[in-house]
Order: structure tokens, then sequence, then C-alpha cells
């Protein structure tokens, strides 16, 4: 008995830190879904698990893979979805750095 089983991401993380950018992080959307054929016995066996790429680091393009969704029944993968950025983040510059040197030394 085989069924025909459609999974979506369903990221729970919005956001991923990002080294070095004007902003401490980015927001991620993970589109997409993996269709494949599996034994009905094989239906509560299936798991995802979150992949982030190592040392996510400015600048960060709008649609740029950063990790991805791991689609798994029992221990073989069946599929991956992308994580990608949902906008765009600058490098940080020097003034930006200064800013923040000096906004940490004089916070109270």
């Amino acid at each position: 008995n085989y069924a025909f089983e459609e999974i979506k991401a369903d990221l729970k993380e919005k956001e991923v830190l990002v080294e070095k950018g004007e902003f401490k992080s980015v927001k991620v959307e993970a589109k997409g879904n993996v269709s494949f054929l599996c034994e009905k016995a094989q239906k509560g066996e299936i798991t995802k698990s979150v992949e982030w790429q190592k040392d996510i680091k400015a600048p960060i393009k709008k649609g740029q893979t950063v990790g991805y969704v791991n689609i798994y029944c029992g221990n073989e993968n069946i599929g991956r979805i992308p994580i990608t950025a949902d906008q765009n983040l600058k490098k940080r510059d020097f003034l930006l750095s200064l800013g923040y040197i000096l906004n940490g030394m004089f916070k109270i």
C-alpha cells in the first residue's frame, strides 16, 4: 500500500544571523515542497531538519540560499528545500561600525 505525499518546509525560523552586515540578521523563507511516493506504514517516519550554511556573511542578496530544510523518510533523505534570504543586506561599512562602537561606549 503506497500513498503520494507532499511535504511543505514549514520553516519556524524567520531570520538568520549574519556576520558583518548592516543589521545583525536577515529575514529568510523556504518556498517549495517535496513530493514523493511512500508506503503508508512509513508515513509516521517523515521528519525534517534545518541545515544552515556556516559563516553567513554580508553582503546578502535577496534570493541567495543560506540553508536547506532536509526531508527524511526514516533515515533516507528524500528531498531538500532551499532556505533563501527574503531581503538584501549590505555589508557593514566603517561609519556604521564606528556608530556601533560609540553607541556601546556611551550607552547607560
